[in-house]
């Protein structure tokens, strides 16, 4: 399984490297930018893609795993049956003007002809 893994963390290092090899080419290729400025900001993103691939790091599925299952089991077993966000409304309410978003408030337009 790690074998897998480094090998999908290298192909997508690689079409990193790609996408920007061919980014800078292309800016390289537009004489309206600055030499100096492109090599700089090449420099930074090179940089910044190397730093990423020494700091990603593999994580164990199964800890996140059964983090999410034990979110869901929460969830379900929850008093009010619904999961999500509490948003304070209760039925009945009507802080926000919801009678008017009711079909039965709306006037229609007259009908021509």
């Amino acid at each position: 399984m790690e074998y897998h893994a480094k090998i999908v963390a290298q192909k997508f290092l690689a079409r990193r490297l790609i996408s920007f090899a061919s980014k800078i080419e292309t800016e390289a290729f537009d004489e309206s930018n600055d030499v100096d400025d492109l090599l700089q900001e090449a420099e930074g993103e090179l940089f910044n893609i190397s730093q990423t691939h020494l700091k990603r790091e593999v994580t164990q599925i199964d800890p996140v795993l059964n983090l999410a299952l034990e979110q869901i089991q929460t969830a379900a077993n929850a008093e009010t049956g619904l999961s999500g966000l509490q948003t304070g409304y209760t039925p009945g309410q009507d802080d926000f003007g919801l009678a008017e978003l009711r079909p039965d408030h709306h006037r229609r337009a007259p009908r021509h002809g």
